[in-house]
């Protein structure tokens, strides 16, 4: 009987944790984002200023389609100029400014930035050198917006 009643605690007490947790019981653990699948395999995430505008748009490949794990996915450059195009077009982006950063490419051991400065927006793309060349990240900030303090840090876990 105590090897029952044992065994029944060591249950409960390893797989409590493993149960499915609510909505409201993740929010109050970790801050909220916003994103959206703008394409299939690619995700975009904003950040907003206090106002509630749009200040920074991060776009980057979604490494589990549900299908497969894709962990050497990188943003062509031509999906890149067209989703720019899309979430800020011409227009709205003003010309593109000539200076010392616009094109400039920093590398950093195996890690890339290279910016596109715009009148309206500044546009970083982030890759790698190795294995092969490519941008994994591309992140549109908003020269005039200036973004809200993120939410609370995600709380310390045990």
């Amino acid at each position: 009987m105590k090897k029952c009643a044992l065994a029944f605690i060591l249950i409960v007490t390893l797989t409590g944790p493993l149960m499915s947790q609510t909505s409201p019981q993740i929010a109050a653990k970790y801050p909220a984002i916003t994103g959206y699948m703008v394409r299939p395999d690619v995700l975009m995430t904003l950040r907003y200023t206090t106002d509630g505008e749009v200040c920074e748009a991060s776009l980057e490949r979604r490494h589990n389609t549900g299908k497969v794990v894709e962990l050497d996915e990188f943003l062509p450059p031509g999906l890149v100029l067209q989703l720019l195009d899309e979430i800020v077009p011409p227009a709205k982006r003003g010309q593109r400014q000539d200076g010392v950063l616009d094109g400039t490419t920093m590398v950093n051991g195996i890690t890339t930035v290279t910016w596109y400065i715009y009148e309206n927006i500044t546009v970083e793309l982030h890759g790698v050198t190795e294995p092969q060349h490519g941008n994994m990240v591309a992140i549109i900030n908003w020269r005039n917006r200036v973004c809200a303090p993120q939410a609370a840090d995600v709380k310390d876990h045990p």
